[in-house]
């Protein structure tokens, strides 16, 4: 899901919303809208300052109460200046998590990067991790983090550009179970996800490799190194051929025979080179539609886990009409 913001922007959602995205801006949900959600709906949150600043961080909060938003998905950032690292802003994340708790939403630490997974890269991949997994301890029991949720899409490394692809899915493999080792030894109910594109399962042969003396294509072995993994079924229709719920198929069904939870995704910023898969720029009503499409059809699922949206300054604007740098 960064890969798009983020690759775009610097060199490289399902809101519980029904009748109340027809009224005008401003105008108080249904309350009758919460019945009719998944049981998750998440939301990816970039930028900096919304952690940062108090008005910032109530005002996303009042967002997800107004529009059933129960995960936030939140970039995190690091002191780089004293060794070890430590995360930065822990005071205001204290405060984001506690007030999210308060409002039942879960707070995941977010963090991604599409070369973060190779070797060479591992050892400060995880003392970053280390960071955030020491701040969710000094946390009192059941105040820190619900997660730890990782963006890093490896087919967007140079080395697999340059037809790679085999050795950097396996190096990411081997980063991704030493990420799943330290979360669940640090604390075993902290959720591990990871953020994979639809597109893994389609390669076949290309991207079927052996790990952990198995030999799977590579979203199934990341599927069994993640809690749940968040798909990017960036499309615009919610079923049919080539559909969101469609895309989703053969990870939702591996999903479901490992135990699994699989989140579909919806993407709502702007793209100038994929125009076609993103909301941006189409009514909450066309959103709307799709959204309960989707949930309509992966519902039957017991694997599925809800709705992920990409993000949270474009899906503010697609719902509520408003424009603010991010």
């Amino acid at each position: 899901m960064r890969c798009i913001i983020k690759h775009v922007k610097r060199a490289c959602f399902l809101a519980a919303l029904t009748a109340s995205l027809t009224l005008p801006v401003h105008a108080e949900p249904d309350a009758s809208v919460a019945t009719q959600m998944p049981k998750d709906v998440g939301l990816w949150v970039w930028p900096r300052n919304v952690v940062q600043d108090e008005d910032e961080r109530n005002a996303l909060l009042e967002f997800c109460k107004r529009n059933g938003v129960t995960r936030l998905l939140v970039q995190v950032h690091f002191n780089k200046k004293v060794s070890p690292p430590e995360l930065a802003f822990p005071a205001e994340l204290q405060d984001l998590i506690k007030k999210a708790k308060a409002q039942g939403i879960a707070v995941e630490a977010l963090d991604g990067a599409p070369e973060m997974g190779l070797d060479v890269n591992r050892a400060q991949t995880l003392t970053y991790l280390d960071a955030v997994l020491a701040f969710h301890k000094q946390q009192p029991k059941g105040e820190g983090f619900a997660g730890i949720h990782y963006d890093i899409e490896p087919h967007l490394s140079q080395r697999w550009r340059d037809g790679e692809e085999k050795a950097v899915a396996l190096e990411t493999l081997g980063t991704m179970q030493e990420i799943q080792k330290r979360v669940k030894a640090a604390d075993p109910d902290l959720l591990v996800a990871h953020d994979i594109p639809m597109w893994f399962d389609a390669r076949g042969d290309s991207l079927t490799m052996e790990f952990n003396g198995a030999s799977k294509n590579l979203h199934q072995h990341i599927q069994d190194l993640s809690d749940y993994v968040g798909i990017m079924s960036y499309r615009t229709h919610g079923t049919g051929p080539n559909s969101v719920s469609a895309v989703c198929q053969t990870e939702l069904e591996y999903a479901q025979k490992t135990g699994k939870k699989l989140y579909a995704s919806l993407e709502t910023g702007q793209l100038k080179d994929e125009p076609t898969i993103t909301f941006y720029g189409k009514s909450p009503e066309e959103f709307t539609k799709v959204r309960d499409d989707v949930i309509t059809e992966m519902s039957a699922s017991p694997a599925f886990g809800g709705i992920l949206l990409h993000h949270y300054g474009a899906v503010r604007d697609l719902l509520e009409g408003t424009k603010k740098e991010d």
